[in-house]
């Protein structure tokens, strides 16, 4: 209920208590190729295929149930297009939402978790991946992450804002102004791991991402992007 009563200032429809029906579910097949090498036996060869699904939600109406679930924020898929683009599209978006509705005089802000914060949400992907270890000390990962909204993606408040109807199918909105769209694009990625001193690991991690069109503003245009970055773990 707390979400109508919110977004009711908005919209002027009468608060409601909503429904939630939401799911998410994870699966992964892994293949190792594992040939002993003297006193290594750990995989050469590690082959994984991921698949990840969330419910999202494609009716900002009031009136209409809460369908869309949320990845915990440590439960990553990929380096860049959730981590990174979404999660700065939603945050700007959440963050305009909570303006319109402390001007609006609004006792709680339940477009705060418009933020993804980085999870994983409102998508079908599918994530094969490949591990290559050609000495002990040493690992290569690459992947190829291609994803699906499972509903059009949208900015919930623009999209309550702009509509001028009790249908609100033509007003529909995505975090840049564009339309609604369903594909978030496909995104490479590339891992170098290596193991030194016994109880050090250097990672570096790079990602670029080919946008969809669940990225693009209202010229049609999405920016390409990419990502490097690098860590130290010390372990005991």
């Amino acid at each position: 209920r707390e979400i109508s009563e919110a977004y009711k200032l908005i919209t002027s429809d009468p608060a409601v208590e909503q429904t939630i029906q939401q799911l998410g579910a994870r699966a992964a097949l892994r293949y190792d190729f594992a040939p002993r090498r003297g006193d290594y036996d750990k995989a050469l060869v590690s082959a994984y295929l991921e698949a990840d699904f969330a419910s999202g939600d494609g009716d900002p109406n009031v009136r209409t149930p809460l369908t869309q679930f949320v990845f915990s924020e440590d439960a990553n898929v990929g380096l860049l297009m959730f981590e990174h683009v979404l999660a700065f599209q939603s945050a700007r978006g959440a963050a305009a939402g909570v303006e319109v509705l402390r001007r609006l005089g609004a006792k709680s802000f339940p477009s705060e978790a418009v933020n993804t914060r980085g999870s994983f949400t409102n998508a079908f992907a599918i994530f094969p991946q490949v591990d290559v270890r050609p000495t002990e000390d040493l690992l290569l990962r690459g992947g190829v992450l291609m994803a699906w909204a499972h509903e059009p993606l949208i900015d919930p408040v623009a999209s309550l804002q702009a509509r001028d109807g009790l249908s609100i199918d033509d007003d529909l909105v995505n975090f840049v102004g564009g339309k609604p769209g369903t594909y978030y694009g496909t995104e490479l990625d590339l891992r170098v791991q290596y193991r030194f001193v016994e109880h050090f690991i250097a990672d570096v991690e790079g990602a670029l991402l080919f946008p969809g069109d669940a990225f693009q503003d209202e010229n049609g245009s999405a920016v390409r992007s990419g990502l490097l970055q690098g860590r130290t773990t010390f372990f005991f």
